[in-house]
């Protein structure tokens, strides 16, 4: 932690936090990532992480997860998680692996898997 010149209180620059809009699925889970700064204070960038729960009980996802979400970093690095077993930390909810770069602020970045439609949409007749 950083220690600010005019007081020697520690200050929590370096915890890990939201900065992006989730992205509901209609699977009944949340993505979401989340970025925590190096340590010093002075570096340029921290590291991403993957988050995936169940919006209704902010539990763990389990056999919902299929597919792969992909996103862009600010190190222009796309990120790709494999659904399937890599949330293992927090319960479940966490991936394992963390990424260099911070997440996209805004335009809610993961791509996130979606169930098929049983519906017709749109038929155009000749």
């Amino acid at each position: 932690n950083y220690l600010s010149p005019s007081d020697a209180t520690p200050r929590a620059y370096d915890a890990e936090r939201n900065i992006t809009d989730p992205s509901a699925s209609t699977m009944g889970m949340v993505l979401f990532t989340t970025y925590k700064p190096y340590d010093d204070p002075c570096a340029l960038t921290g590291r991403t992480f993957f988050w995936c729960m169940k919006y209704d009980t902010g539990g763990a996802c389990g056999n919902l997860l299929t597919g792969t979400i992909v996103i862009q970093l600010s190190t222009g690095q796309i990120a790709q998680v494999n659904l399937a077993g890599a949330f293992t930390e927090k319960g479940g909810r966490k991936a394992a692996m963390a990424d260099p770069g911070a997440p996209p602020t805004s335009g809610g970045g993961l791509i996130s898997p979606r169930s098929a439609v049983n519906k017709t949409l749109h038929i155009k007749e000749r």
